[in-house]
């Protein structure tokens, strides 16, 4: 298999949602997992911050209008239908917990939507090369308490997870090791937020290695996050993702000043909340896969289950897309 299918990063961890559907076309791999930085001990960071603290209730479409361009240099360029939010509607998903989620559900799911939020958005991206994958969104939650906790729970599963065996549905499998990175570090750029976890993980196979970055950090009631995901073995240098989370936290605390909370929709579904993966060559195609990989998201969107009103990824709009230089 190509490992260009590697940079197509969903919203999971190290881009084992890729891994996913690799091994079910490929079969199986074996090889020993090789640490990136990670720590087996949580060390998520608390602090004042200096945020917004949101907690009022906002739509995912008005979190997506905050955000500013220009974040990631010029060689980094939108996926396309890389983009996913849960648009006006709000509901609460709580389809998965991150106090208890398994480590494979953690590999597919990690960023993605279900974590008990009642809005979400992500946007993705890579460079030029090929050879590193981005990606950055928001959880709006219904309390403050909710998303901090929901990053000190979240950094907790990394480090107990470890290194582990990830396996498929079709029985393939992969050495994949998950923990806690620079959270320090992390936290003295992210001074917006009060609670913050940089997350690393990486996985093996066919002899690469590839390495992931993971920002999360807890403002009020919203947690925003971004990642970067490598094909060369190592963690990324070209951008600083607590640099990328600050710099939306700040956006955010800009973009709250005089906009009215929005009223929650009764009876709603969001798209997270009621959405059912679809099935693509007898393999469970985990929900932001599909906002990510041009191949699947065609599939996909032929599928009743992906097209369902509510349920259609955003296509990137030219005052949409926050990857690359600059708007498009």
């Amino acid at each position: 298999m190509s490992t260009r299918q590697f940079t197509k990063i969903a919203a999971a961890t190290a881009g084992a949602v890729s891994l996913a559907l690799t091994l079910a076309a490929c079969g199986s791999s074996s090889g020993s997992a090789k640490n990136v930085g990670g720590s087996s001990t949580s060390t998520v960071v608390t602090q004042t911050g200096t945020g917004a603290r949101l907690t009022g209730t906002y739509s995912a479409t008005a979190l997506w209008n905050w955000v500013p361009n220009g974040m990631y240099p010029n060689d980094v360029s939108a996926t396309p239908s890389g983009a996913y939010t849960t648009g006006t509607t709000i509901k609460v998903n709580a389809k998965y917990s991150a106090a208890s989620a398994s480590c494979n559900t953690l590999i597919d799911m990690t960023s993605g939507p279900g974590f008990g939020e009642q809005a979400y958005m992500i946007d993705q991206g890579e460079n030029s090369a090929k050879t590193v994958a981005y990606s950055y969104g928001a959880y709006e939650f219904t309390t403050a308490a909710q998303a901090s906790e929901f990053v000190k729970e979240l950094a907790a599963r990394f480090a107990a997870c470890g290194s582990f065996t990830y396996t498929n549905s079709q029985g393939a499998s992969a050495p994949v090791t998950m923990g806690d990175g620079p959270s320090t570090q992390a936290a003295a750029e992210v001074t917006s937020g009060n609670t913050i976890a940089d997350l690393r993980a990486s996985l093996t196979y066919k002899g690469k290695t590839n390495a992931g970055d993971y920002v999360f950090a807890a403002d009020g009631n919203v947690v925003v996050f971004a990642n970067s995901f490598t094909t060369t073995g190592a963690v990324d240098t070209a951008v600083d993702n607590a640099k990328v989370v600050e710099q939306i936290l700040t956006a955010f605390t800009t973009g709250e000043t005089g906009v009215p909370s929005a009223s929650a929709s009764a009876g709603a579904s969001s798209a997270g909340a009621s959405y059912t993966p679809c099935v693509v060559n007898g393999q469970t195609v985990p929900a932001v896969l599909q906002y990510t990989n041009k191949k699947f998201a065609a599939e996909c969107a032929s599928a009743s289950a992906a097209t369902a009103a509510g349920n259609r990824i955003l296509v990137y709009r030219a005052d949409a897309v926050r990857i690359g230089g600059e708007a498009r």
